[in-house]
């Protein structure tokens, strides 16, 4: 049985569903449960330097498998350079753009400045690291040349319907995954606790998911627990997003794009997760009259690892 219909106009634009793919064997698995689009790092510019990753060799042979089976690619490009990272910028973007990819992610000015320099026909994305919360802010990046904005993940519906009124570039959310406890994944946490492990440079440690205790002031020592379930108490992360029964709604407002995060997380994760939204997208337009939460979306999602 299926719950919550709610309206939906016929009319809207089927999203695109983005996949996260942390390797190659993610990148297929993605692909084949369902990804319109997939995003992936290479060995270098990329947040996740955890992650598997891709080599030029496997990126361009991943490309050609995404390809055949109609979907996109897109490079992440994401870090905060330094001055150190720009004189290898230019070869790496140029081993990308052999490679077919259909785009790149970015957030530094310097960075997507340099890619549009250099391959004006380059389709570039900008990061939700870059923290666009406001219309004027999307306006002053479409102007630079930016073909999509990954919206801060703090904003409202209202607020990403007020966007799509002023704006012309794509624009693109996360609707699952992850939440950092800094402001649009902007975070200092694990640097600091964790021996210059930077998050903005591709190297978080997950610092705000580690095992914490309550220690009040004037019992040094003692060590209060906090009680959250069999894991521990992680007081610093927040819940993961799961916006699976608001895809009509985000669909309504005008979003292009719906990204999952987790290019950390298992193939299970990631092939549960791919279907559950690919099944629901397709659901909405293939009922355009209204759109009704299948519980057995829910049921699958919540069986994969996840903060609840």
């Amino acid at each position: 049985m299926r719950s919550e219909k709610r309206e939906v106009r016929s009319e809207i634009k089927k999203p695109e569903l983005l996949a996260p793919a942390g390797d190659p064997e993610k990148l297929k698995v993605a692909v084949i449960y369902g990804a319109d689009a997939v995003y992936l790092g290479g060995r270098h510019f990329s947040l996740r330097a955890g992650a598997g990753n891709f080599s030029e060799k496997d990126m361009a042979e991943g490309i050609v498998f995404a390809h055949e089976r109609g979907a996109r690619v897109y490079v992440a490009l994401n870090i905060f350079a330094r001055n150190d990272d720009i004189g290898s910028l230019p070869e790496f973007v140029e081993s990308v753009v052999r490679s077919g990819a259909d785009g790149v992610i970015a957030t530094d000015p310097g960075v997507i400045s340099m890619v549009l320099s250099l391959y004006p026909n380059l389709k570039v994305h900008l990061s939700t690291q870059a923290n666009t919360t406001n219309w004027t802010a999307a306006r002053f990046w479409q102007e630079q040349g930016v073909s999509r904005i990954v919206l801060a993940r703090e904003l409202s519906l209202p607020e990403i319907k007020t966007i799509r009124m002023r704006v012309k570039a794509e624009l693109e959310v996360f609707v699952h995954g992850a939440m950092c406890i800094s402001y649009s994944g902007r975070c200092l946490l694990s640097n600091y606790l964790a021996f210059g492990r930077d998050a903005n440079r591709g190297d978080c440690a997950q610092s705000c998911r580690w095992r914490y205790a309550l220690v009040e002031e004037k019992r040094p020592g003692q060590y209060l627990p906090l009680e959250e379930d069999e894991r521990g108490a992680y007081i610093l992360s927040s819940r993961d997003l799961c916006l699976i029964g608001q895809i009509d709604a985000l669909a309504g407002a005008g979003v292009d794009s719906f990204k999952i995060e987790g290019r950390m997380k298992s193939v299970h994760y990631l092939a549960t997760v791919v279907r559950a939204y690919r099944e629901a997208i397709n659901f909405l337009y293939a009922n355009p009259d209204g759109y009704m939460v299948d519980p057995a979306w829910l049921a699958e999602i919540g069986k994969v690892s996840n903060r609840k």
